[in-house]
């Protein structure tokens, strides 16, 4: 079974542009991904209406030529329209007791802007050391290669098996966020010790993530923190609060 994945990372990836773009660009999902995607968009409706409203556009920019290209922006932002007003007016006035089908209760789309939440990979360094290793540490970097080439679900699933390993609880809870599994990584990253060589950077992608989740009071008190702490996370942290409270007083 795949892990679910969230409004913030379908919008982030692109994931519903890349899905209706064609079959070239389909095929850059992995099998993975086409999986959780498809499970999230028949549960979510935000997300349903969104795809359908881009395959609705989709087929009206195919339908004509290249002379027609006004009249298809016009003909996209109709049948757009026309889709999500649609879906929507269904689901408000379907009959008492009527299936719900694609939607089902799921949390609003995220008002926080993408770029604030916006999350870069941690940095990986591979160190060659010398003489014997630990079982630890030899499964972390086989499973970091899973990491650096972005398959992150595999990451998460193979670092997460590796106990009493800072380095695998780091980069398996960065690793789960990578691959859009908000729920789980912000359990795993409230889980990393305050001693952990990488508890300041767990704390920073712990406000990221709850503004992935729409939730900007639970990241402000860690992005305060992080400024006090002085630490290397510090000025970032600063400036990102900053970011909030210049987009809440523009609300």
């Amino acid at each position: 079974m795949t892990a679910p994945l969230d409004c913030f990372f379908v919008e982030r990836e692109d994931l519903i542009e890349r899905y209706v773009a064609g079959d070239a660009a389909k095929a850059s999902l992995s099998q993975e991904q086409l999986a959780a995607f498809e499970e999230h968009y028949f549960g979510c409706p935000v997300c349903f209406e969104k795809l359908q409203a881009a395959r609705a556009a989709r087929e009206a920019m195919l339908t004509v030529g290249a002379s027609s290209r006004r009249t298809a922006w016009i003909g996209w932002a109709a049948a757009a329209m026309v889709v999500v007003t649609s879906a929507s007016a269904w689901y408000l006035l379907r009959p008492a007791g009527a299936p719900a089908s694609h939607v089902t209760a799921k949390r609003p789309p995220a008002t926080v802007p993408l770029e604030l939440a916006k999350i870069d990979p941690p940095r990986y360094d591979a160190v060659e050391l010398r003489g014997s290793e630990s079982p630890a540490d030899a499964r972390f970097r086989g499973a970091m290669k899973a990491y650096t080439a972005a398959r992150y679900q595999d990451a998460a699933a193979q670092l997460s098996a590796i106990s009493s390993h800072a380095p695998s609880q780091f980069f398996a809870a960065a690793s789960q966020l990578m691959a859009g599994n908000t729920d789980a990584a912000i359990a795993a990253l409230q889980a990393v010790p305050p001693e952990s060589p990488f508890a300041e950077e767990s704390k920073w992608l712990l406000a990221k993530a709850w503004l992935g989740r729409n939730e900007p009071d639970k990241a402000k008190p860690i992005l305060d923190a992080l400024s006090a702490g002085g630490g290397d996370f510090a000025a970032a942290a600063a400036r990102l609060r900053e970011q909030l409270k210049q987009w809440e007083a523009g609300r």
